[in-house]
This record gives C-alpha cells, structure tokens and sequence, in this order.
C-alpha cells in the first residue's frame, strides 16, 4: 500500500497496479469488508506514485505496544498522481466534495484505447441507463459516476463526448467522441 484514505463506511488503498475500495458490510457490520480491486491492465508498473498538494494535517498508526512499530507525522496529501501509468497518460485521485475521484489524463497525442481497468471481487460490472458504472455487494451499491472529459482550449473548458465501454468480462475502457489530439484530454 502506497497511500490509504479512510471514511466511516469504506477504506480506500493505492497500490502499484491500482485501487483497493474495502466497503463495510452495512447489512452485516460483524463481517468482513468487501472489497473491489481497481487493476490498470497493461498499465506500466513502474509508474511513480506522489502525494500532491500536501495538507497542513498528520496521521499517525501506533498499532499494538510495540512503539518500535509506531509510525507519526505521515504526511497527508489531497491528491495522489501515477506518473505516466501508460504511455503519455498519467492518472490522479483526489477527493472532491465528500467523494472520491480518479481523472486520466492524456498527453497531446496519447492513445485512450490504453487504458482497461479490469474489476476484481464482483460478479459484473453494470453500466446503468444514465451511464454510471455499478458494483452491486449483498445489498450494497458502489458506483463510479458517469465519466466527463473535456479539453481547455483558448482558455476555455470544452466538453468531449465520453462513455464507458466494455473491453471484456468486468473490463471497462472509454469510448470518446471527436477531440483535439494535439492537446491534453482530460
């Protein structure tokens, strides 16, 4: 585990290939978390992982009485970036709002079609009527908001067509409309 971010319902791991969400068990809070790994498929594994934008707070993890094992003052940051996790693309995670959220983002000239994030510990992935992706846990719900993509060209935000696609079994990639490829998509 390279950063960690917990909540009152759910912890949250980064590792080198990708994202553990642990999701406590609401119907059966004795029971154990489930958990969903968020696997970057082909992505490069050698990547960097950086907190950036540092917060003024510190956590500490005094686990057991060992104080040999104590950890303090860990730094805390709002966002974690992967340098380059494919080919001209890097990806970053950041809270906004009480939620989680991930932005890929291309360099001029960076395939899209690289990216395939493949779900592990559901049965399948659901794409609803509104394009949402959703993860269904005995009774609980997890779901990652239909995907925006957009370009800052002129100094101005313009809106790309985007959705999620299926790349095979609980395998999704992004289908995306007409874009300026000399310039970053984000």
């Amino acid at each position: 585990i390279k950063f960690a971010s917990r909540a009152a319902d759910y912890n949250f791991y980064l590792t080198q290939a990708g994202a553990v969400f642990s999701i406590l068990n609401l119907k059966q809070p004795e029971k154990s978390p489930f958990i969903l790994n968020m696997k970057m498929l082909g992505a490069n594994m050698q990547s960097e992982i950086e907190g950036i934008e540092e917060s003024v707070t510190k956590s500490g993890y005094y686990p057991g009485n060992d104080q040999t094992e104590w950890l303090s003052e860990i730094s805390n940051f709002q966002k974690v970036k992967f340098h380059r996790i494919y080919e001209g693309i890097d990806l970053i995670f950041r809270s906004s709002e009480q939620k989680l959220e991930y932005d890929f983002r291309l360099a001029p000239e960076a395939d899209p079609n690289l990216i395939d994030i493949e779900f592990e510990g559901i049965k399948k992935v659901e794409i609803d009527r509104a394009g949402n992706l959703v993860f269904r846990f005995g009774g609980v719900k997890l779901h990652h908001q239909k995907p925006v993509a957009y370009q800052i060209i002129d100094g101005e935000r313009r809106e790309i067509n985007i959705e999620y696609k299926r790349s095979g079994k609980n395998r999704i990639g992004f289908k995306i409309g007409e874009y300026d490829k000399s310039k970053e998509l984000i």
